[in-house]
């Protein structure tokens, strides 16, 4: 199970606690505990933060089949040394037989720390840094998949400390190639005035994402690793030891390769890998190289998302696309554009919408206007055909075998398609060079089947396919423009009381107002006294009757605070902000932690969730809650209004949210 909304929000706050944003050393260590078990549980597992008994736990969980495990982390600038190991292992022997301990050490461990472990007797302590922890979090791996083969390798070799290269590391046979095979019809026949041609062809391999690399290269991603196959001279050569399956893969010039594995991207090389630079990925992922770095395009969580991703997993940031409904079965770029298929309709962000005679399945620009297209006609044929969008007209070019079952395009400069052959006879996937300038730049022979569009479509119920153009930040950088901020997904102003159980309000503060309606009783009369009958002079006289109403209006305003007070109460559910004008609700499900900070020298009780900077930056008389950019976070209530002190409202903290407060 893969829960890929929590995921998205854990890599939020990871690049937040990464950055010590809202946090010290001290507080992201307390909230990192919580952080690995909300992790664990977006992948299924059960775990729980915390756990108190013979010597507190930081985390306890169990994969596999009941296999139980006790783990303590630790986020430090140094090395972990023997120390802290030996107290785990002492927690370990307290509990029952079958219990293996795990030490997460974001910083690695000493050379000392890893002989002392290994050197032992009965291996009771694996060990985790940081790669492994950011393969979880990223989803290039499950959490299951990585225990096992944590296990397995503690189990079968005896080492508690494995890179993660090694655990997940593809199989020592080279993939069975042929190249230069002929075309068969049972691949795929060429129409009147197309040409193409097999360039190789992969047996024994559940999957294959296929790269352009160097020269006439090609970069082969199958189930037994990354492999670099050059057609011209029929070499092999292994380039990344990281079994698949895999989901796209971009090839770089200096011998590294992107790979989008699972629900995370990940940068490999020949020196190493794989490192986690992106996660959260949905069933559609297209991935492209920009200026700035890597981006990715993909679903999931009821909208598309536009990833960009650095050098590491902390500094991916995530950005809401506008794309004209959901449900799309491919999505590819278009320079700064988007298109996508969606049963017989053919979208693009700028051009709007236009209807085919095919139930599309992939779509790839060209540049140009030049669009391909590949779906089933009538007869459940897939076809292939290229076309321009401006045209609103395509021609058939390919018709691929009945067996055949089209996986995708390869990035370069040539059209390079893979497809996979189900028949009986042969089980395989095939790479197909299509020769494509002499079919757009050629007449279409009459004989030829053609698509035709409609120049004024109907968008398809219920979605709408309405063009809406993405505007680019920068001319080197084109990206996909990400609007206003994600709005909070639940009812942030509800107003009903929304915590039913047991619960602590703190009312406001009524010194402020009470003072001033005492003043205000004294001081407006003799004012008032003093502007019209003292012996004084006219400028006096006016600015006493201008104190007088300035004192008289503050009495006013407090009088009608005191009559509509704010309130703060926490229950079971959640943390509830009541305004003079209108409340605020933070469920406890939808905050990732609570604290008090200082705000501009003030204490304020403050919330770390998604949507945050939707909140306003301003609040203008108590009236609602507002965003922090410098903390990243929502201010709820200032503790100075309120009628209670730190120590009160730290102790409801903790008794109504024990794993998300942050001291």
């Amino acid at each position: 199970m893969h829960d890929i909304a929590s995921q998205r929000r854990l890599l939020e706050e990871y690049g937040r606690l990464e950055r010590l944003v809202g946090h010290t050393t001290q507080t992201r260590g307390q909230r990192f505990d919580h952080f690995i078990a909300e992790t664990f549980k977006a992948w299924g597992l059960t775990a729980r933060a915390s756990q108190r008994g013979r010597g507190e736990i930081d985390v306890v969980f169990t994969s596999g089949v009941n296999q139980r495990h006790l783990l303590e982390a630790k986020w430090l600038a140094g090395k972990v040394d023997t120390g802290p190991l030996a107290k785990l292992h002492k927690r370990v022997q307290q509990r029952l037989n079958g219990v293996s301990g795990v030490f997460l050490s974001m910083s690695g461990y000493t050379p000392d720390a890893l002989a002392d472990l290994k050197d032992g007797q009965r291996l009771e302590t694996l060990l985790l840094d940081r790669s492994h922890f950011e393969a979880i979090l990223s989803g290039i791996t499950s959490a299951e998949e990585l225990f096992h083969a944590v296990h397995d390798r503690a189990a079968f070799h005896g080492d508690p400390y494995t890179p993660v290269d090694v655990l997940l590391a593809g199989g020592a046979d080279e993939p069975a190639i042929d190249f230069g095979d002929a075309l068969t019809d049972t691949l795929a026949t060429p129409l009147a005035g197309a040409k193409a041609d097999t360039v190789l062809t992969v047996r024994a391999t559940r999957s294959l994402c296929v790269a352009a690399g160097s020269g006439s290269s090609l970069l082969l991603a199958t189930d037994g690793g990354v492999f670099e196959a050059d057609p011209a001279t029929t070499a092999l050569t292994r380039r990344i030891a990281l079994a698949g399956p895999f989901r796209d893969l971009l090839g770089g010039a200096d011998g590294t390769a992107h790979v989008a594995r699972g629900a995370g991207v990940a940068r490999v090389g020949v020196s190493g890998g794989p490192v986690a630079v992106g996660g959260g990925l949905g069933d559609v992922v297209r991935l492209r190289r920009t200026g700035a770095g890597l981006q990715a395009l993909t679903d999931g969580d009821g909208g598309y998302r536009l990833l960009d991703m650095g050098p590491s997993l902390a500094e991916q940031v995530e950005h809401a696309v506008t794309v004209a409904g959901p449900g799309f079965t491919d999505l590819c770029w278009d320079g700064e554009d988007v298109l996508g298929v969606r049963g017989r309709h053919l979208w693009h962000s700028a051009e709007g919408d236009v209807s085919t005679e095919l139930s599309l399945e992939r779509v790839r620009s060209l540049g140009d206007g030049r669009v391909v297209v590949v779906g089933r006609d009538d007869d459940d044929v897939l076809v292939l055909a290229v076309g321009d969008f401006a045209d609103r007209r395509f021609t058939q070019v390919l018709r691929f075998g009945r067996e055949i079952v089209f996986r995708g395009f390869i990035d370069g400069d040539r059209l390079l398609l893979t497809v996979r052959d189900d028949s009986a006879a042969r089980s395989a996937h095939t790479v197909i060079q299509v020769h494509v300038p002499e079919v757009l730049d050629a007449p279409v022979p009459a004989s030829r089947p053609s698509i035709t569009v409609a120049t004024a479509p109907a968008p398809p119920e219920p979605h709408t396919l309405a063009p809406r153009p993405w505007a680019s930040p920068s001319s080197d950088t084109p990206v996909v423009s990400t609007g206003a901020p994600a709005a909070p997904s639940w009812d942030v102003e509800r107003g009903d009381r929304a915590n039913a159980g047991p619960s602590a309000a703190f009312s406001e503060n009524h010194g402020f107002a009470v003072a001033m309606t005492v003043v205000a009783v004294f001081a407006v009369p003799g004012l008032g006294l003093a502007a019209f009958l003292a012996d004084i002079a006219v400028w006096a006289r006016v600015v006493l009757a201008v104190l007088a109403v300035l004192v008289c209006t503050a009495a006013f305003g407090a009088l009608q605070s005191a009559r509509s007070p704010i309130r703060l109460e926490m229950g079971e559910q959640g943390i509830q902000f009541f305004g003079r004008k209108k409340t605020a609700w933070f469920p406890w499900e939808c905050v990732q932690d609570v604290a008090v900070h200082n705000v501009g020298a003030i204490p304020h009780i403050t919330v770390a969730c998604s949507g945050a900077a939707a909140f306003p930056r301003t609040d203008v008389g108590n009236t609602g809650p507002r965003y922090i950019p410098k903390l990243d976070r929502v201010a709820v209530v200032s503790l100075n209004n309120l009628k209670a002190d730190r120590a009160e409202v730290v102790a409801a903290l903790r008794a109504f949210a024990p794993t998300k407060f942050t001291p």
